[in-house]
């Protein structure tokens, strides 16, 4: 994310709640929240502050997916940035409010009708009106004597498993989407009207089949010492809603891969 200009005042930082995630055929896959600091020119990589990994296992990357698309899927990427710098003198939000924002700001942008990349009137007012009700329940942060509060940025982005076909059909199988976004809707004493760019990667990778990785990998000789290193995360990583077929074969390449 470009930081063209922050929405704080000059010589502040924004502390900014950052949202994004997809949904897929009407499936949410995600999103995943997070905080970061920002200024006017910087650019933040969020591999640097962001790893949602179940496993907490730095992957280099803040990613959503892999997850299958159709060639006729709908597919909608969003994300929304609020800053909360001016919080009633708490320097940085809770949990609760960095999982209440996020949630609520990116579910207001996926959820806007037919926007088209860059940035929308559309998108920008849904997220302004969905901390405007956030507001009514986290007054420390959304009161109107803390002006500089509010909505840097926000995207949705459709597309559609056709169009993923299309646009990864070269050597790397991979291709860029850059989203402008902003918010000209700040109050004069603040910092000039927020303007970001965000890179977002879009790639293909290989299908491949679970069926196959276990045979393959889970049911082959196993050495002996390795068996009692098995015996422990399988049970909990076959359990519960947080099973994935990515969290499987990392799960199985970090305990086994030499």
């Amino acid at each position: 994310m470009a930081v063209i200009f922050q929405r704080n005042k000059a010589g502040q930082q924004d502390i900014d709640i950052v949202s994004f995630g997809i949904r897929v055929a009407g499936a949410p896959i995600g999103p995943f929240k997070g905080t970061v600091l920002a200024s006017s020119g910087d650019t933040v990589h969020f591999a640097d502050h962001l790893r949602p990994n179940s496993l907490r296992v730095p992957s280099g990357l803040w990613e959503v997916g892999p997850t299958e698309v159709g060639a006729d899927d709908t597919v909608e990427i969003a994300y929304a940035v609020t800053n909360i710098a001016h919080s009633s003198g708490e320097s940085h939000p809770t949990a609760g409010e960095v999982n209440t924002i996020g949630f609520a700001t990116w579910a207001a942008a996926v959820g806007v009708a037919a926007a088209a990349t860059g940035g929308t009137a559309a998108v920008a007012a849904a997220v302004i009106g969905a901390l405007g009700a956030i507001g009514e329940a986290i007054i420390s942060i959304f009161s109107k004597d803390v002006s500089c509060n509010g909505l840097v940025g926000a995207d949705k982005i459709s597309l559609n498993g056709s169009d993923l076909i299309r646009r990864t059909a070269n050597s790397g199988g991979r291709f860029l989407i850059p989203s402008p976004s902003g918010n000209t809707d700040i109050p004069s004493d603040c910092g000039h009207p927020s303007e970001i760019n965000v890179n977002i990667s879009v790639t293909k990778i290989p299908f491949y089949s679970l069926r196959q990785f276990v045979r393959e990998k889970l049911f082959m000789p196993i050495p002996r010492p390795l068996r009692s290193s098995l015996r422990g995360p399988f049970p909990q990583l076959f359990s519960g809603r947080e099973t994935s077929v990515r969290r499987i074969v990392e799960t199985y390449e970090l305990i086994v891969a030499p």
